[in-house]
């Protein structure tokens, strides 16, 4: 299940863009400040797709998937001065091209239908199970045993017209819709259609 999982990830980066785009976004993100000697972008990425997936993901496991696509030994010690805030946006950044490479291979709303629109704003969450060791940053539901779950949300707001993302960030799984919704205000423009996750359609008239 793994390899296939890295498999998808490694053909959707390569369709997503190539290796010196890779590099030129990790630059922009800070990840990468000159050119990097072991830990390129794209292994960087396809090891943490085989990371996030272990039951139990350590230092160690990171360093060896990520060695495995680089070709060449690394220390936990290396991966633990990587993980930082330019790590966390090139991978933030990194996926939020994939998303949007996906979404350009889905039939486009006619744009006469659209014509009186600025923007078409979506607002969306998903959950993304966690190991049970981070429920305290991440706190879930509870299972039938009355065990604590780690959950981890995803917010985002994209704009399906510019095909972007206007907002993403991370919460935990007690954050729900409702508390979430307010999270439009903050981008929402005259004359954007916004598709809140309630699925009610609003209109922003520019009078």
């Amino acid at each position: 299940m793994q390899s296939l999982s890295c498999a998808v990830w490694s053909s959707r980066l390569a369709a997503a863009g190539s290796a010196g785009q890779w590099l030129t976004l990790a630059r922009q993100s800070l990840f990468c400040r000159r050119q990097p000697r072991k830990i390129d972008p794209v292994a960087f990425l396809l090891g943490l797709c085989l990371w996030a997936g272990q039951p139990l993901p350590s230092l160690r496991r990171a360093a060896a998937f990520i060695g495995l696509y680089a070709g060449c030994t690394i220390s936990k010690q290396n991966i633990a001065k990587r993980f930082g805030v330019p790590a966390i946006d090139f991978v933030r950044a990194a996926l939020a091209v994939v998303l949007a490479r996906l979404t350009q291979r889905t039939a486009r709303v006619p744009s006469a239908a659209l014509a009186r629109f600025r923007r078409l704003l979506i607002q969306d969450s998903t959950t993304v199970g966690l190991p049970a060791t981070l429920a305290a940053q991440f706190p879930g539901n509870a299972n039938g045993r009355g065990q604590a779950l780690a959950v981890l949300k995803i917010q985002c707001i994209y704009d399906v017209l510019a095909e972007r993302f206007l907002q993403w960030y991370l919460s935990s799984f007690r954050v729900n819709d409702q508390q979430a919704a307010a999270d439009i205000l903050a981008v929402v423009e005259p004359d954007d259609l916004v598709i809140p996750r309630i699925f009610t359609i609003r209109f922003w008239h520019s009078s």
